[in-house]
């Protein structure tokens, strides 16, 4: 092994360098940091790690079940994409209800 290859596997910079490029790929492809970065940065598995990766977890499934239509829907919009009347219809639905409605609703109107 050459000295660039033994700085890399053996730099504690390197490994989180590495996790913290994770994190940035994870929050633009799924909304959250990378499960088990604390793997990735320290070699070991530990429960603040296990918690944080229960919490991304669950962050996870309510972005996918609720925030991402309208997230695939302008994506699509903007790469020329066809976007379907279902999938509109969705997008439509997850933002609709906001602060506007709820403060209609709360003078009356």
């Amino acid at each position: 092994m050459n000295y660039f290859a033994y700085c890399i596997y053996n730099d504690p910079q390197t490994f989180s360098l590495w996790a913290n490029n994770g994190d940035v790929l994870s929050r633009q492809y799924a909304g959250t940091n990378a499960l088990k970065g604390d793997f990735t940065r320290t070699g070991e598995r530990n429960l603040s790690g296990l918690m944080k990766d229960g919490m991304n977890s669950a962050n996870r499934y309510y972005l996918n079940q609720f925030k991402d239509a309208y997230r695939q829907a302008t994506i699509d919009l903007m790469t020329g994409q066809p976007v379907s009347e279902e999938l509109l219809a969705v997008a439509a639905a997850n933002t609709s209800g906001g602060e506007d409605d709820e403060q209609e609703r709360i003078i009356g109107l």
